[in-house]
């Protein structure tokens, strides 16, 4: 469908319904899972057994976004801004078994994007 225009769907999503919330759908091909965000919920859709849906719930912040890292083993989950306690974070989960690795405080402002080097 979209070859004519050159274009090519990646792994990585982005939908919104307004300014506040970005890059918040995610396809997790090798666990055939589908992650979103609902205000400061992470739900995980798996696609491979009768019981679909987890939901992730680590925190009060909205959840602004989800990235997919390359290999496909981690993904990581951002508040834009802090509202209850001032202070943006970007947690880190495991893709296989939807664990929190790490959380980063992050001392600024607000995280608009987040990115993986290689």
């Amino acid at each position: 469908m979209y070859e004519r225009f050159g274009l090519k769907i990646h792994k990585m999503l982005a939908c919104a319904n307004d300014n506040r919330v970005r890059n918040n759908l995610v396809w997790a091909e090798s666990q055939r899972q589908i992650l979103y965000t609902a205000a400061n919920i992470i739900v995980v859709e798996n696609l491979n057994s009768e019981r679909t849906q987890r939901l992730i719930k680590d925190g009060n912040d909205d959840i602004y976004g989800l990235k997919q890292a390359p290999d496909g083993r981690v993904f990581a989950a951002w508040t834009k801004q802090g509202p209850l306690d001032g202070f943006p974070v970007i947690n880190i989960y495991d893709q296989t078994n939807l664990r929190r690795l790490n959380t980063i405080a992050v001392a600024d402002e607000t995280i608009e994007a987040v990115e993986y080097s290689a």
